[in-house]
Order: structure tokens, then sequence, then C-alpha cells
């Protein structure tokens, strides 16, 4: 079921229901490869390709998966340890005279550090903890870590602008999460 927390979250969409990501965090691929293992688990222990699919997939989910840590203290001293490691390369990247990577320029405040965070959660991590719980349901603690962890980082954003001083040249605002699960995004399990 979706948490609480998560469905309090301001700063946009779930990221149970994004579908832009890296090749192995795709939860179609994750779908897929959760049948095959269904269907041929004999053949899938046994298969090359199958064996390298689920060994790429633990390192990259063992590499990302410090956003869901159950202390929110520690989740964030890991973000803030990769904001650091961003921050040098951009200002390597400048120093050389190449372009700057947009996901390590201006990374600054707080702010934006959390508004980085959550597209860290939203993009990457969301959609690779939903995987790998659809192939092992014993992680899907983690999509609650993560719910709230991401409720946390939105704490460091400004609170949203109030209606009535409202700049009429904002972007409009994402779906909240709750819109999002309730339009055909992953609802309760």
């Amino acid at each position: 079921s979706e948490s609480e927390s998560e469905s309090s979250c301001r700063g946009g969409a779930s990221w149970r229901t994004h579908h832009h990501h890296r090749r192995l965090t795709s939860p179609s691929d994750a779908k897929a490869a959760k049948a095959h293992l269904t269907s041929t688990k004999e053949k899938l222990m046994t298969a090359s390709k199958a064996k390298q699919f689920l060994v790429n997939f633990a390192v990259h989910f063992g590499d990302l998966i410090n956003a869901t840590h159950p202390d929110f203290a520690v989740a964030k001293k890991w973000g803030f340890r990769i904001i650091t490691e961003f921050q040098a390369q951009a200002k390597l990247e400048a120093e050389l005279g190449l372009p700057v990577s947009p996901n390590m320029a201006n990374l600054e405040t707080d702010q934006d550090i959390a508004q980085a965070q959550l597209g860290f959660i939203d993009y990457v991590v969301g959609p690779l903890v939903v995987a790998a719980a659809d192939l092992v349901p014993e992680l899907r603690e983690l999509e609650d870590n993560l719910a709230r962890n991401r409720h946390q980082w939105t704490t460091l954003l400004p609170p949203p602008p109030n209606e009535e001083t409202d700049d009429l040249h904002l972007p409009p605002q994402r779906p909240s999460n709750a819109d999002v699960v309730t339009q055909g995004g992953r609802g309760p399990s």
C-alpha cells in the first residue's frame, strides 16, 4: 500500500510511475525477467545471459541502494557524499573547458541537493527498487524506506507558493503522488 509519507510528498510524481530510466531499472524489463524466471527457472539458472543479467542487476542495485537506508541521516550522508563527487567533477569539467554535465551543475544549496536527490529517487532508485521487489518480494520494505526518505528530502525544499501570491510565470505543478497512482500508476500491492 502507498505510504502516508509518500502521498504527502510534494515536488513530483511518484517514482513508482516513471518509465524513463536506464535499461536495467525498467519495470518492463524486470517483469519480463520475472516471467522468464518463473516459466524457465532451471534453464535460466544455467543460461549465461540470464546469469549475467542477474549479476549486473545485483551490482547496479547495490551501487544505488543507499537512498533506501532505513535511517534518513545515513541516506542523507551518502546523498551528500555523491553530491561532493558531482561538484568535484563539475569543477574539473569547467577547468578543462568541457561542458559541465547538467545533473552535476549548480549543486550549491541544500535545496539544490534535495532536488537532485529527488530526481535520483524518482528516475533511478525508485524504479530499480520496484523492479527488484517484483523479483524478490522480501525487498518491499525498501519501497517504504525510500518513500520516507523521499519525503524527508522534500522538507529541504521551499514551501509551495501560496495561491494568492503565486507568480503567474511559474511552470505548472507536477501532479501529486496520489494523483499519479490513481491514474494508472502502481497502486497498493
